[in-house]
């Protein structure tokens, strides 16, 4: 069996270190990109990992509409709030996944509003739906809460937080406190990124 080739770095320059790999094997008209932004700002309290939580609900409910419409045109994407920073992906059809992708980054990074909640209200439903899957916590089997002590046990400080700290912190959180998390998610980090599919060297960097 012959080793597969890994991917090329085509940048690297203190901003974006970026790997790349063109399907010379199965010749879909599709590609797969992951871009993650690195810092340590995101995940370092406990308050921060809930806010990462509503972020992700908010954004995933919110362009849901636009992102259903996407699917049908077998086009995706995945917002991330981790430990190490946020991660978006995408994949499809690579005739229009730079367009589509660039729809969704516009809409985090810029365009806010379209992916916050508007009013006290909304935002309070948010909040009560994360509040809930924590609280489903206490009636999960004692094998998922021996893993999930475990887990705690051996990752590194700022990397996972008890249910006890999140039930915590989520209690005081405002809408005020997401909108300023959500702001400051994208100004600063470092870039990393994996293009594979149907691209060229060019596309890729454009991407």
């Amino acid at each position: 069996m012959v080793a597969a080739t890994p991917p090329a770095l085509i940048r690297d320059d203190g901003r974006w270190t970026v790997h790349f790999k063109q399907d010379d094997v199965f010749g879909k008209p599709k590609a797969f990109v992951i871009l993650q932004l690195s810092s340590k700002n995101t995940y370092d309290t406990p308050k921060k990992a809930v806010l990462g939580q509503l972020y992700e609900a908010c954004v995933t409910d919110r362009l849901e509409e636009y992102a259903y419409d996407a699917t049908l045109a077998d086009l995706s994407y995945n917002v991330q709030v981790l430990p190490r920073g946020v991660r978006l992906s995408f994949g499809g059809y690579n005739d229009r996944l730079a367009d589509f992708a660039s729809y969704i980054t516009g809409k985090l990074a810029r365009d806010l509003d379209d992916v916050l909640p508007e009013t006290d209200e909304e935002f309070e439903r948010y909040k009560d739906n994360v509040v809930r899957s924590l609280r489903a916590f206490d009636v999960r089997q004692p094998y998922f809460h021996a893993s999930n002590y475990a887990t705690q046990t051996i990752q590194p400080i700022g990397f996972v937080y008890s249910n006890t700290e999140l039930r915590d912190a989520i209690r005081d959180v405002t809408r005020q406190d997401l909108t300023i998390y959500s702001k400051n998610l994208w100004t600063s980090g470092k870039g990393e990124a994996l293009l594979q599919g149907n691209l060229d060297e060019k596309e890729a960097l454009d991407f």
